[in-house]
């Protein structure tokens, strides 16, 4: 064999030793592999809120219709609900029986153990729940939020939020439903956190409390930042998250508090 021919091959295995052995390449990788995506993002579209609203003192099934601002096809919709319930004697927590509009159908209920009821002083009930869709099919302009009052309610208040956000490309999918914490605490109460798996989420936190309405927390949570003193409720969401740690919520004396979560990628 030539020296010429030696030579080309003493270079030729010398490099699939230097490449085999080299944890990257020039391009930081295996040629084969492809670059990671880039992150989704999200862009708040709108926030549609009734509160104090549809009050009943009367047991049974019950609807409530949220007037909304038309929807645009694709976007992700959420509408969190906030229940709070009086009775004269003991009675069992609210139920949640669907959430529909005319363009889209039946919503998807958030997973169980993601909304959250415990029952306070004076037999009163404080009620947490959602539904989403996923992949609006556009133009809703009236969502309805169907629940039952148990037997034995005396009154109720009840405030919604519905939001709709745009996701950058492709359709929404959840990331984390969390599970909804329902507890006594003291002026501070300590929601649900969240493992997110997504390049950037979009995470709503929702809540009720029984003694007064909390502030809300500013900062990344403001798309929505929603409130009332109807049922001291509270809904707060965050573009583009990677982290979502557990938020502290003040009231100013102890008492029962409902609080859940959701995220989306």
């Amino acid at each position: 064999m030539g020296t010429g021919i030696q030579s080309l091959i003493s270079l030729v295995c010398s490099l699939i030793l230097t490449l085999g052995q080299s944890p990257t390449g020039p391009f930081g990788g295996i040629v084969s592999k492809k670059p990671a995506g880039g992150a989704i993002t999200w862009t708040f579209t709108h926030l549609n809120t009734k509160h104090s609203a549809c009050f009943d003192s009367s047991a049974g099934v019950k609807s409530c219709a949220i007037t909304v601002t038309s929807t645009t096809a694709g976007n992700l919709l959420v509408l969190t609900a906030s229940l709070f319930i009086s009775a004269a004697g003991t009675i069992s927590a609210p139920t949640y029986t669907s959430v529909t509009d005319t363009q889209d159908g039946t919503w998807t209920h958030c997973g169980a153990g993601t909304g959250a009821s415990i029952e306070g002083a004076g037999h009163a009930w404080s009620f947490n729940d959602c539904a989403y869709v996923l992949s609006a099919a556009g133009g809703t302009t009236t969502v309805t939020f169907n629940w039952t009052a148990p037997t034995g309610t005396t009154g109720n208040f009840q405030d919604y939020d519905v939001v709709e956000v745009t996701r950058s490309s492709g359709t929404a999918v959840v990331d984390v439903q969390a599970t909804g914490v329902a507890t006594t605490c003291s002026t501070a109460c300590v929601g649900p956190a969240m493992s997110l798996t997504g390049n950037g989420d979009y995470v709503l936190l929702f809540g009720q409390f029984a003694n007064t309405t909390p502030s809300l927390p500013g900062g990344v949570w403001t798309n929505p930042a929603d409130s009332s003193s109807s049922t001291d409720m509270v809904t707060v969401g965050a573009l583009n998250q990677t982290t979502n740690s557990a938020l502290t919520w003040n009231q100013t004396s102890s008492d029962s508090a409902v609080m859940c979560g959701i995220s989306f990628k």
